[in-house]
């Protein structure tokens, strides 16, 4: 068996020339499928083609019902990658090994970017604003999101400083405006209104990116983390207990929730397989092309293995076939 030659000395800055792909195709395919999935015409197709607990033709929730689809796995998918993610990009901006406060602020940045990002889209969301939208409704959700544009747009180094300020400036004032206008139920702005899937980003994007920062040299306290969180998932509706009176102060409808940190268990066995894509990263191309010809085929049969795993678990946990 080949053993990995790592390039002592080699930063990953140096190799950013190489991408990894298959994290890349993972991350595009969630993102498809996504769209995909938020795109299907309801109540005239199988019950599969829908969230397990939303079956046609009402496509009312239901948390009785049991089993999952494709569509229960996309978020999922969209989570491991971003917690594989965080190794590639957070490991580049560790100066001799020290975690600086400047990158601990960013990472708090980000996550209230996202969670400004979570609140602002969903108020500017056409059937939000208006039970039967119009042209003009429609209008204004097209200026929403190209204010957001403004907001979030990195801008090119052919773009002044100050235009780039004036630009950033114009667009949160904007935003700023259009949330004054008055919703069908007679209310205005609203923190608890927000986009579920962008909020439950926004939070294990902080939670994930420091909990790797100060465990990547341990992956064991990464994975006790993991079974601390599911204590406390499988206590927390107990009838007594400390648990209990902790979850109770957490206010309810606000975009940073505790509860969201349940989507660690898919977050944190993401980073796991980022370290592993770092170390490849970082290790000679020639003992990576080696290795892979020697053991491509069985690759390929892991592959088809997982693959059939997946589907096998989508038809059997559907039509509740539990041997």
């Amino acid at each position: 068996m080949r053993d990995f030659r790592i390039l002592r000395g080699r930063t990953l800055e140096e190799k950013t020339g190489i991408r990894s792909w298959a994290l890349d195709a993972l991350r595009g395919f969630a993102i498809l499928t996504m769209i995909l999935s938020g795109r299907i015409s309801w109540g005239n197709l199988p019950g599969w083609m829908y969230h397990a607990q939303i079956p046609p033709p009402a496509h009312k929730f239901d948390p009785t019902l049991p089993g999952i689809t494709w569509v229960d796995l996309v978020f999922p998918f969209f989570l491991f990658a971003m917690g594989a993610a965080f190794p590639l990009a957070l490991s580049k901006k560790i100066k001799d090994g020290k975690v600086s406060t400047d990158l601990i602020i960013q990472i708090f940045k980000r996550g209230v970017l996202l969670s400004f990002f979570a609140i602002a889209i969903q108020h500017l969301r056409p059937h939000v604003m208006s039970k039967s939208p119009d042209a003009a409704t429609y209008l204004i959700a097209l200026l929403g999101f190209g204010l957001l544009f403004l907001i979030f747009w990195r801008f090119p180094s052919s773009i002044s400083k100050n235009t780039g300020l004036i630009l950033r400036s114009a667009g949160w004032v904007g935003i700023a405006v259009l949330l004054l206008v008055t919703y069908p139920d007679g209310s205005g702005f609203k923190m608890s209104r927000f986009d579920i899937i962008i909020a439950v980003l926004a939070n294990v994007s902080v939670a994930g990116s420091l909990i790797w920062l100060f465990t990547r040299e341990n992956i064991l306290v990464r994975l006790g983390i993991m079974a601390i969180i599911l204590a406390i998932r499988l206590s927390h509706n107990s009838d007594a207990g400390f648990i209990k009176d902790l979850a109770s102060l957490q206010p309810s409808g606000w975009v940073v929730n505790v509860n969201f940190l349940k989507y660690l268990f898919v977050v944190i066995p993401g980073t796991i397989a980022g370290d592993i894509i770092v170390k490849m990263m970082r290790t000679d191309t020639s003992v990576i092309s080696g290795t892979f010809s020697e053991y491509k085929t069985k690759a390929l049969w892991l592959m088809l293995f997982m693959a059939g795993f997946i589907l096998l678990s989508l038809v059997t946990l559907y039509n509740r076939w539990v041997w």
